[in-house]
């Protein structure tokens, strides 16, 4: 079993010893040099949904050092390196910045990125690519600019979404394995007849909504288009 000593000067660990096991001659001279033993901490760390630093916290204690590390909950987090007012450079991290990233990120230039509000409704419109940068003081807030998309695009895009979602919520009640079983007479009539009624029903819908959207004048009038499926 491996064990460290950490050499302290001005209440700070500046360098580290590691033995692979326990010296008796060698331990009271580190100790008569300024070197504490070190103990590893107890952390709470789950790989899946957290990130640990590699840089250790050390707590310099009277006879010895205990050592632990920051974790912190994975949210993905990106900064812009700022030059001549413009951003050159984006640098993604797992998690907010530790500390000592965080040093180095303000030292040369970065600052953290926050999406604005782009509302953004991908049926009926469509969103640039390339982002626009507002550079703040401490932060930069990125955005894409939205467009409608042509009338008769959205037209298009929402009644093959009206289809899509109205398969998808007969599936949710009736997938297509219990359609098939009802199909081969596995059921009794009265389930076969409420899942016709239901399907029927979705198609009532369907049709009422696709000539809403197919009537519609404008595109903001077709991005209202919802349909209300039946739940039963």
């Amino acid at each position: 079993m491996t064990i460290w000593y950490g050499k302290v000067e001005e209440g700070e660990v500046v360098k580290i010893r590691t033995l692979k096991e326990f010296d008796p001659i060698l331990d009271p001279k580190l100790l008569a040099h300024g070197y504490l033993i070190g103990e590893d901490g107890e952390i709470s760390f789950d790989p899946q949904t957290q990130v640990k630093s590699n840089v250790p916290i050390y707590d310099i204690q009277e006879t010895k050092i205990v050592r632990t590390y920051a974790v912190k909950d994975k949210t993905m987090t990106e900064y812009g390196k700022v030059v001549e007012a413009e951003v050159t450079n984006v640098k993604r991290y797992e998690c907010l910045a530790f500390p000592d990233q965080f040093e180095w990120l303000d030292d040369n230039g970065y600052l953290i990125i926050e999406d604005g509000d782009s509302s953004y409704e991908p049926i009926t419109q469509t969103r640039a690519t390339d982002p626009t940068y507002d550079i703040q003081v401490d932060k930069i807030v990125r955005t894409y600019a939205v467009a409608d998309k042509s009338l008769e695009d959205a037209i298009t895009a929402k009644l093959a979404d009206i289809r899509r979602d109205c398969q998808r919520s007969i599936y949710s009640y009736y997938p297509i394995w219990k359609q098939a079983n009802c199909g081969n007479g596995l059921y009794t009539s009265e389930v076969e007849t409420a899942m016709t009624t239901h399907i029927a029903n979705h198609l009532i819908e369907s049709n009422l909504k696709e000539s809403e959207a197919d009537e519609a004048e404008t595109v903001a009038a077709v991005r209202t288009v919802i349909p209300d499926w039946p739940i039963s």
